[in-house]
């Protein structure tokens, strides 16, 4: 079905991404509604939809979505009235190389697979696809339904009832973002190739480099051996021209070994192509091959022939870089007066290229180390210890006022995990976290420190006021029960605190180690309560 397109001036996508859209329900009334409200008709029930909705929101809202209009007639739609039908549907259309890009999912199937199995069994075949989780309530809890999913990305809520503009804009935005992240992925595959076809190139020029310049003959297949590892066939030539055009002199490989002029059909395509060459002064590339000129200003000096097999073709750049670097060797080779003037061009190009690998390698480096270097702590959503200790260092060297670091331990904490699970020992952390954030100023910095251990950090703290703060934080979490899949889960913490001015730490480590001694200190004291150095 094609993009939305709107009068008033909507999105426009790309045709070639892929809108194929799948919707499961074991109602056929309601999958009914999904194709006519896609195809820009009123489903039988969609004005009592809108009226439900005019009940819960206020009547702007509703009259925003009336005036909805888009067409999806190059959209793809897929129906499927049970689970199983939907698991099948999703292997044909993946065998077949045609996937689906976003699923609507009823939760309560009743005769079948429910809504969570059908995804659990689809992202085994396809866990690419994005899914919208479709109900009017669930017994299932996010963390049941997240399990599915590899990231929380990856699907959304969609309650019904839904108006018909909220159908629209959560395919659109599903199926955009479907083609959006394949889209990153085949960019990060292309400069992956890209820099595999720089080094391949850099190294090969720096081994052909060491022929003896005289040595035109070897150094002509040398090039075209390390074009065939370029492009991973050996089906190509080379071919030089002599002053006024002729064939000076040729290497082939593969079924070119025995030359242009074995092969009458061939010979008429190349004399046309340097034809071509002469007036475009620039490589040309299309399905049925490339032709790379070897160019010494304006003028044609030869070429390099590869045909076809446009999947193991290198990009244009790699290919003009070969050329180039190419005609530097052979211009080495023939103008042997002049080596030293070309072996400075070869040498400054091949500056360029590690300066371009280097680029690319320094990517790479970036990209592990930030990965290495996170600073979010991926349960609880604070900040790691890695941050916290950081910005600790920061603070403590270019602060001037007070401040305090607040090190908290749940109690006991190995008798949630063994009693109730170890999903229920991260939803209370989660909690926890939540409670933490709540209870802190917008400049305070709270992270998990490791484990089941906090550490908050009080900038400017008004040192009478300190006691009060954690007291408050400890008497919350005591007096909150933790509900998790039908079992009331009670903790407590220890807190130990130590601050700037009275301790004068002059170190990261110094400071925590003081808050740590006065956390041991609160565990000994028997738990559940606050010791301040």
């Amino acid at each position: 079905m094609t993009l939305p397109e709107e009068s008033s001036g909507g999105t426009m996508i790309d045709k070639g991404q892929n809108r194929t859209v799948l919707f499961v329900d074991d109602e056929e009334s309601i999958l009914e509604s999904y194709r006519m409200i896609l195809e820009a008709k009123r489903a039988d029930n969609f004005e009592e939809l809108l009226a439900v909705r005019e009940r819960r929101h206020k009547p702007e809202d509703v009259s925003e979505n009336r005036s909805v209009r888009a067409d999806f007639s190059d959209y793809n739609i897929l129906l499927a009235s049970s689970g199983e039908e939907a698991v099948e549907i999703v292997r044909r259309q993946t065998e077949a190389g045609e996937r689906v890009a976003a699923g609507f999912f009823d939760m309560h199937m009743p005769g079948g697979i429910d809504g969570l199995e059908t995804i659990r069994r689809i992202k085994a075949i396809d866990p690419d696809m994005l899914c919208a989780v479709v109900t009017a309530f669930t017994d299932r809890s996010i963390d049941q339904i997240g399990a599915v999913f590899k990231s929380q990305d990856e699907w959304i809520y969609f309650n019904k009832p839904f108006s018909k503009g909220e159908l629209i804009q959560t395919v659109i935005s599903l199926v955009s973002s479907w083609n959006s992240r394949r889209r990153e992925e085949k960019h990060i595959a292309d400069l992956e190739v890209t820099k595999r076809c720089l080094v391949l190139l850099l190294e090969g020029i720096a081994g052909i480099t060491k022929i003896p310049p005289l040595a035109l003959d070897s150094l002509l297949k040398a090039l075209l051996e390390l074009l065939a590892d370029l492009v991973g066939h050996r089906d190509l030539f080379i071919l030089l021209l002599g002053e006024s055009g002729e064939f000076l002199y040729q290497v082939g490989s593969g079924k070119f070994e025995a030359g242009v002029e074995s092969d009458p059909e061939l010979l008429k395509r190349i004399e046309k192509e340097i034809e071509s060459l002469r007036q475009t002064k620039s490589m040309k590339k299309d399905d049925s091959g490339a032709v790379v000129p070897f160019m010494v200003g304006n003028k044609i000096i030869g070429l390099v022939f590869i045909p076809g097999r446009e999947n193991h073709m290198p990009n244009y750049q790699i290919l003009e870089l070969f050329g180039i670097h190419a005609v530097n060797l052979i211009q080495s080779s023939n103008l042997y007066q002049a080596l030293e003037q070309s072996y400075a061009e070869l040498s400054s190009k091949n500056v360029e290229l590690m300066q371009v690998i280097t680029k690319l390698t320094l990517t790479e480096k970036e990209k592990e180390e930030y990965q290495e270097q996170s600073v979010t702590d991926e349960l609880t959503g604070l900040y790691n210890r890695r941050f916290i200790e950081r910005y600790f260092e920061m603070t403590l060297k270019k602060t001037h006022y007070p401040f305090a670091c607040v090190m908290i331990d749940i109690d006991d904490f190995k008798r949630v995990n063994d009693t109730h699970g170890h999903l229920a020992g991260d939803y209370v952390l989660k909690e926890l976290a939540h409670i933490i954030s709540e209870n802190k100023r917008p400049a305070d910095i709270a992270s998990r420190y490791g484990g089941e251990e906090f550490v908050l950090v009080l900038e400017n703290i008004n040192q009478a006021d300190l006691p009060k703060v954690v007291e408050r934080l400890r008497h919350q979490v005591a007096g909150r029960v933790f509900s998790f899949q039908g079992h009331e889960i009670r903790v407590t913490i220890s807190i130990g605190v130590s601050s700037s001015l009275p301790l004068g730490c002059e170190s990261c480590d110094s400071m925590i180690e003081q808050a740590d001694q006065a956390l041991y200190k609160a565990k000994e004291a028997g738990r559940n309560t606050v010791v301040m150095v």
